[in-house]
């Protein structure tokens, strides 16, 4: 999900392609908006990592995403004015987020899951 509503990703394995026919649904009948949808080549979600506010990171390269899916992804998010890295991982690791794990100050702010779950509690507990 990007601030500006959902992408509709393109999977890479054909037995998932279906897979965004239902998203849109789902989306249109929880009245979310959709941002646009990847057309260039695959592109799958677990390649897309909202560092902070107005930072991306796009893996491609791996198994799942090809560059130019997230070549496409950049330029939605430059011409929003958005600092874009693309990193090229090893097919190994499938997707991007099995590498990174965002840490800052204020994760818990931007994880609503966290209040819902009681993780906010352990997350202040384990100090700055």
């Amino acid at each position: 999900m990007t601030p500006y509503g959902a992408i509709i990703t393109a999977m890479a394995n054909w037995w998932r392609r279906g897979e965004n026919y239902a998203a849109i649904r789902t989306y249109e009948k929880l009245g979310i908006p959709i941002y646009d949808m990847v057309t260039a080549g695959t592109f799958e979600g677990g390649d897309f990592n909202v560092i902070e506010d107005g930072v991306v990171l796009i893996g491609c390269g791996g198994a799942r995403t090809q560059e130019e899916g997230a070549r496409q992804v950049e330029d939605w998010f430059k011409k929003e004015g958005w600092e874009t890295r693309l990193a090229f991982i090893d097919e190994y690791y499938v997707h991007i987020d099995l590498m990174v794990v965002p840490i800052a100050p204020e994760i818990d702010r931007r994880l609503p899951c966290l209040h819902r779950t009681g993780h906010r509690r352990l997350a202040e507990s384990q100090g700055p």
